[in-house]
């Protein structure tokens, strides 16, 4: 027999969901209780919308017609006021289309306020509307910034939810607010005509004042005289209670895309050091960057060797938060002004000695990685030094020819060693830039395990003038696996 307690009937359990039937409208129901209490006592400051940081107290009298919670507008991560945190600052450079920049204030008189241009900075400032904010949609507003002070637990989540009813009512439609908007070009005459009426106060229940939106439109040049002004007067119904403001938008004109380094230099590449590897970030100011842009890897212009895989870079790997503020905090130092980095990719660089059985050229490694992103692109150039079993002699690098006199010609020479003895060396001529340049190898007695070479370049007479740019000789090491020699050739021919 087993002596074991029987299981509990099932009519002596409780049901949960009949505990949860009750349970949950109780909790909710002491929820709304103690909201009602809290608002009841709650009273709304004068600082504005929530998120708003009133900074032009000392002008904000009682008497002054309307009451602009901020006048400057420029982006910055670390204010107080959230209009200055979501303003984006970086815009891309675009005549034709506008930007816009958002002025909150209020109008603390029964009376209807008229709010008139009287004149802007450049034709840069293309427009401008105006939109009183309906009463239930600052009700609401308010009570729901209220409630995100209240103790968290059974309130826990409900504001954040609740804001999203009255932005999206203030924001989702073109027709959501009441606009009135005018171009500034059509008035360039006579800026009495753009006038804007915003609506009198009647906060009667204290959760309703009449709060609007200024937005100024804005189109980004090259080089635009920043900031861009706005001027305009306010009169309180037919009255002499008079008022002036001036607005005033700080941005920056910048580039979709950016790199945060224009070249990058790897250790030199040999046998004992097969790969070197780097990395260069792509980042923008003005874009999310939901995908990654597309990287490809080319010869630097003017080059005639084979592209080949000894450079690769990519794929692209996006940024962390924490990389991108990192990023951002090392812009801005280096501009000594905050800098906003909306997106950003680290993208790797590789560079091989070889690949399968084929060797890079010996001497200069050079590709230029180019980035696209639509219709923008960015280069950065990868260098490298390949080390192999041919080299010049010494310390020496390049032929440097220095300056001389174009007209006269000029002669370099300098000694190859190559490690194993015996190795034929040939000129390239086809690949050898510029097409001037003729070359001279002379075979050497050998010395211990190493081979010698003498080798002779000439610049004709009459052919340089100026400065001589992406100059290379090109040899060759014959043999079962036959490698490029490229070497640089820098000269600068004097008149």
């Amino acid at each position: 027999m087993n002596d074991a307690p029987s299981a509990r009937p099932p009519q002596d359990r409780p049901d949960m969901s009949s505990v949860l039937k009750y349970a949950v409208p109780l909790a909710v129901l002491v929820g709304v209780v103690f909201a009602v209490t809290y608002f009841s006592r709650y009273t709304p400051t004068d600082d504005g919308p929530p998120g708003f940081v009133l900074q032009e107290k000392g002008e904000s009298a009682p008497g002054k017609p309307l009451v602009f919670f901020t006048t400057a507008r420029r982006w910055n991560p670390q204010s107080p006021s959230l209009p200055d945190r979501a303003f984006p600052g970086f815009f891309p450079i675009d005549p034709v289309r506008p930007q816009v920049a958002h002025f909150w204030f209020e109008n603390r008189n029964t009376e209807p306020v008229t709010l008139q241009l009287k004149g802007v900075s450049c034709s840069a400032c293309s427009g401008g509307r105006v939109a009183p904010l309906p009463a239930e949609a600052t009700r609401l507003l308010l009570q729901v910034s209220a409630a995100s002070l209240l103790p968290q637990g059974l309130t826990t989540g409900l504001a954040g939810a609740g804001m999203v009813g009255p932005a999206a009512r203030l924001f989702s439609a073109p027709d959501a607010l009441p606009w009135q908007g005018y171009t500034f070009s059509e008035h360039r005459g006579d800026f009495s005509q753009v006038r804007y009426t915003v609506p009198g106060a009647a906060n009667a229940d204290g959760w309703s004042p009449q709060w609007g939106i200024l937005e100024l439109n804005f189109k980004v040049g090259e080089n635009p005289s920043l900031p861009l002004t706005a001027d305009f007067l306010s009169r309180v119904g037919t009255t002499e209670q008079v008022g002036a403001d001036r607005f005033s938008i700080h941005y920056r004109p910048s580039k979709p895309l950016e790199v945060d380094r224009q070249a990058i230099d790897l250790p030199e590449l040999s046998t004992s050091a097969p790969v070197q590897t780097g990395e260069f970030v792509v980042f923008s100011p003005v874009n999310e960057g939901s995908t990654p842009p597309t990287v490809r890897v080319d010869l630097a212009p003017g080059a005639t060797e084979e592209v080949g895989e000894w450079v690769t870079a990519g794929p692209p790997v996006r940024l962390a938060p924490a990389e991108l503020e990192a990023l951002a905090a090392r812009l801005t130092e280096m501009s000594k002004e905050p800098f906003r980095v909306a997106s950003g990719y680290r993208v790797p660089v590789v560079a091989r000695v070889k690949v399968g059985d084929r060797p890079a050229d010996i001497g200069r490694l050079e590709r230029t990685v180019y980035v696209t992103d639509g219709a923008e692109s960015r280069e950065v150039r990868v260098k490298a030094g390949v080390r192999g079993p041919v080299y010049l002699t010494g310390e020496a690098k390049e032929v440097a020819f220095g300056t001389f006199r174009g007209a006269a010609g000029a002669a370099a020479t300098y000694e190859l060693t190559t490690e194993a003895p015996g190795t034929e060396l040939a000129w390239v001529p086809g690949e050898t830039v510029p097409k001037y340049l003729t070359v001279e190898l002379t075979r050497q007695p050998d010395r211990g395990d190493y081979g010698r070479y003498k080798m002779r370049v000439t610049i004709p007479k009459g052919e340089l003038a100026g400065e001589l740019t992406g100059g290379v000789v090109v040899l060759e090491a014959k043999g079962p696996t036959r490698q490029r020699i490229r070497i640089p050739v820098t000269a600068r021919g004097s008149r």
